[in-house]
This record gives structure tokens, sequence and C-alpha cells, in this order.
């Protein structure tokens, strides 16, 4: 871990609370060890939270999970972004907020009245300006300058998640699976993971599963005489309509049309 990386990383989160009013940490979930203070969770003092472990645990669980938040021990929000680094799984934690119309553990009367007080002064989000802020922050994470020397090794590292993105869709294309399930096989947040491939091969995820689909749909309106709602069965759409639509937009031309311009098995027009 170079002192330069460590810099950049803390610089960012000290950025992204000035701009946003939500406490920003950098956590090395590898080393277990959170690198600037947390002020809200560290003077909390609930009982029940080590707020060093508990926040590491919680975020690797929801790393592990694909998920880009998660609620602390007494029912606050937190979001969370992974930024790439050779050897360490390092972190961006955001929070605490409130959701707005939400009610927490906080509310049980379980707590100390000085930290009831504490909490009610906390920003309070809607679940869209909380998705929003998320983003930005995984967008934050994954855009860091790292050191010069940690450059190429961030690249690989990048080009590895990729690859493995492929290789799922390439194995589950006749299947339904949604970007979650995805980023839960990488170990990634939905929102990193979507702007790591667009970053890397300019398409957006949803528009790649499309693009693999519809070539594996080509050589069967080619080679095979299967009916056009049996082939958009086999290549992972619900329907023939939509099949169409997108085939449409990718190729240029409607299914059926591109069947009988490639014709090699002389089957009927109709």
């Amino acid at each position: 871990m170079s002192e330069k990386l460590k810099q950049d990383v803390l610089s960012l989160a000290s950025c992204f609370q000035r701009a946003f009013g939500i406490f920003c940490v950098a956590a090395d979930i590898s080393s277990r060890s959170i690198w600037n203070d947390a002020p809200f969770c560290k003077y909390c003092g609930c009982a029940r939270c080590d707020y060093v472990s508990a926040h590491l645990a919680l975020s690797a669980e929801a790393l592990q999970n694909g998920s880009a938040a998660y609620p602390c021990p007494i029912g606050l929000s937190f979001l969370i972004a992974p930024f790439h680094s050779a050897a360490e799984q390092l972190v961006l934690i955001a929070g605490p907020f409130l959701e707005e119309n939400s009610s927490g553990a906080f509310a049980s009367g379980h707590l100390n009245t000085r930290l009831q007080e504490r909490i009610e002064r906390l920003p309070r989000l809607s679940p869209e300006r909380a998705e929003a802020i998320g983003a930005i922050l995984a967008l934050s994470a994954q855009g860091l300058i790292v050191h010069p020397a940690a450059r190429g090794t961030a690249q690989n590292g990048r080009s590895d998640i990729v690859y493995k993105i492929k290789e799922y869709i390439s194995l589950n294309y006749r299947h339904k699976f949604t970007l979650d399930d995805i980023a839960r096989h990488v170990f990634l947040s939905r929102s990193y993971l979507s702007g790591i491939f667009k970053a890397e091969t300019g398409k957006t995820l949803s528009y790649y599963i499309n693009e693999v689909r519809i070539e594996k749909s080509k050589a069967l309106l080619c080679e095979t005489l299967l009916s056009l709602l049996d082939i958009a069965l086999l290549c992972g759409f619900e329907d023939q309509s939509y099949f169409s639509k997108v085939f449409k937009a990718i190729e240029g031309v409607a299914p059926k049309d591109y069947r009988a311009q490639s014709f090699r098995l002389g089957w009927p027009e109709s």
C-alpha cells in the first residue's frame, strides 16, 4: 500500500463529506482497519456495537451480496463503494443517515436520550437521493487516481473483472439473471460493477448482455428451422416481441428478414 494512494483515498473521503454533509471513512477490510475517524460512530455509545468490527464485517457482507448499502447494528443506513487495489480490499463507507419514512432499531426506545437526539440531527434521505449519492460515491471511488506505480496493476485488475463478467454472461445468457446476480458473482456492488464495465468496454452491461444474446440467436436463425419464439427463449429473452425489438435495434433488421437474407437451409418464407 503506497502512502500516496492512502492520502488520495482520504482526500476523496474528506471531499465527499464536505460536499454532501455525510461522514465518509476509508477502510481496509483485508487488514481490518479504518483509516480515519468515523465521528458519529466513534462517539455513538451503543454498547451493542464495536464500530470498527461491525462496519468492517457489514461492509464485507454487503460487497459479497452485491449491495451498495447496509444498516448498522442500531438501524442507521450507510453507503459503501469499493475501489481497486492489487492486494487490499479497500472501501469507502458513507453515513450514517436516516431513510425517509422508515423506522430503524433506534425508534424502539432502547437507546439513551442523548443518542436519540444525535440521531434526529442526521441527514434524512429519500431512497432516490440515497441511490444518487451512492452512485456518486461509487463513481468517485472508481475514478480515483492511483500512484503511477500501481496504475498498471489497477488496469489489469479491472480487466480481470470485465473478463469474469463476460465469462458469466457467456455461460448464463440462456437463463434469466440480473445485474445484481453478476455483482454477487464478482463480489462487487452493482453500481461499481456497471461503472467498471462501461469504462473498460464503452458499453453498458445491459447492452452487452443483449448483444451476446442476439449474436447467439443469429446462428440459430441461420442454421436451424426453429421458430422465432423458440429462438428467443433459447437465447434468454422472455418473449418473441422483445427479442424482435432488441434484434432490430442491434442488427438494423428484423429477425425474420435477417433469416431470409442469410438463407441456408431452404426453409419457406412464411
